[in-house]
């Protein structure tokens, strides 16, 4: 079909490029396909005159540009390191913030929990157990200032005021066997040294050391020796704090006892000049008279 004796406007389906004028295209009436090259031509012709103008220009911005990035780039990192500054000062702030309270939380659940603990501890007005007045055990004995020590069969009798410790005694680095029995109504004890082969005999001016708690001892609680959630692998003891005094010396004093029975377990005295802690172990209730027979070399 020849287009030419259609006798109508064909749109063109490309667009001009940018910096093309418009032209009227009256002579798509007559040559329509010559007009379209002509309109091709004119636009490229159009194009290159105008990138040759603008080549000098182009030139000349790209030797500028680069200076007002750079400016533009530093004045952005400058802004952006403040507000970096900025924010993390506020969030060490925070920080700062939160730690103190997480801390001042924590002080104050340990204090509620002491003073808790306090209170259930104290809650319980309880009067001193009676312990037994006769009775037999093994017992250690520690002094930490005089470095003293002892490994003793221990023999209590309360109701006679006598006392019998037989077995090995260390006062640095000597060491003896031997045998003590203190007679408090007396006022004389007799040690024989099986060592030595020697008995001494001497005025007792140590006052009676009563193993029942005084009447003004303070109860401080119950625990556990052992193991507490086991059967039978526990021993509940409760504690008792006092002051005692003896040849003109007053002394701290903590004990252990037994909750039942008010068995004596540990005894601790403590001054300016004594640090001494007695264990006992193997307690039984009773005592034999012939613990107290004098050795022949004492009579």
């Amino acid at each position: 079909m020849n287009f030419n004796d259609i006798g109508m406007d064909i749109p063109l389906n490309n667009k001009p490029k940018r910096g093309a004028k418009k032209k009227t295209r009256s002579c798509l009436q007559y040559q329509p396909f010559d007009c379209i090259q002509n309109e091709e031509n004119a636009i490229l012709e159009s194009d290159q005159d105008s990138d040759i103008e603008s080549e000098p220009t182009s030139k000349s911005s790209k030797k500028q540009k680069p200076n007002d990035a750079v400016l533009s780039i530093k004045n952005i990192c400058k802004t952006c390191n403040a507000v970096m500054k900025k924010k993390r000062v506020k969030l060490l702030t925070e920080l700062s913030k939160i730690q103190t309270i997480k801390l001042f939380k924590m002080k104050s659940i340990y204090l509620v929990l002491v003073v808790s603990t306090f209170l259930i501890i104290n809650i319980e007005s309880r009067t001193p157990c009676k312990s037994p007045k006769q009775w037999k055990a093994n017992t250690y004995g520690r002094d930490y200032k005089s470095k003293y020590e002892s490994r003793f069969e221990f023999t209590y009798d309360s109701v006679n005021k006598r006392t019998r410790e037989i077995g090995i005694e260390q006062i640095g680095s000597y060491s003896d066997y031997v045998n003590v029995i203190k007679l408090f109504n007396e006022k004389v004890f007799y040690r024989y040294s099986y060592t030595r082969k020697l008995c001494e005999k001497k005025s007792l001016k140590e006052e009676w050391n009563d193993f029942e708690l005084p009447n003004d001892a303070t109860f401080y609680g119950d625990l556990t020796i052992g193991a507490s959630g086991l059967k039978d692998s526990g021993l509940l003891v409760s504690i008792w704090r006092s002051k005692y005094m003896s040849n003109g010396e007053t002394f701290d004093t903590m004990s252990l006892v037994t909750v039942n029975n008010c068995i004596p377990v540990s005894v601790y005295l403590n001054n300016d000049n004594l640090e001494y802690q007695l264990h006992l172990f193997n307690v039984t209730a009773g005592i034999n008279e012939a613990d107290f027979t004098l050795p022949d070399e004492c009579l």
